[in-house]
């Protein structure tokens, strides 16, 4: 995996969620939009398993 910083800034979590080396995301920011969703839908399209609490996004999802 690469090494992040955080002077990367909020693409952090994204660039994280498509790594190669990455089986399963665990998003724990919470909203049902901006960075929470962006993770989800990083790691969804690169093919990974996504852990979630976040109950906004989750039924945001499900509509």
């Amino acid at each position: 995996m690469s090494h992040w910083t955080a002077s990367s800034g909020m693409t952090i979590p994204v660039a994280m969620a498509r790594e190669a080396d990455v089986d399963v995301v665990v998003e724990l920011i919470g909203g049902e939009d901006g960075p929470a969703k962006a993770v989800c839908e990083a790691a969804i399209a690169g093919g990974r398993h996504v852990v979630t609490a976040n109950k906004a996004s989750a039924c945001r999802a499900r509509q």
